[in-house]
């Protein structure tokens, strides 16, 4: 399978409004960095996990 690929000077104009939406949220610091990690909470997050999971059915399927 292949890698997942994005550009890094996206991430801080994605961020705000994925914390905005309450798809992300910061964690801590590491060094004046911000972490991030997936809200378990946000039906957004929950309905891009189920999205993924379907499209991978669909993958194996077609293989």
């Amino acid at each position: 399978m292949g890698t997942v690929e994005f550009c890094p000077q996206l991430v801080p104009q994605c961020i705000p409004n994925e914390l905005h939406l309450g798809v992300v949220e910061q964690t801590r610091e590491v060094n004046g960095s911000p972490m991030y990690q997936i809200s378990q909470d946000s039906t957004v997050a929950q309905d891009l996990a189920q999205f993924e999971w379907d499209l991978l059915d669909v993958v194996a399927e077609d293989a």
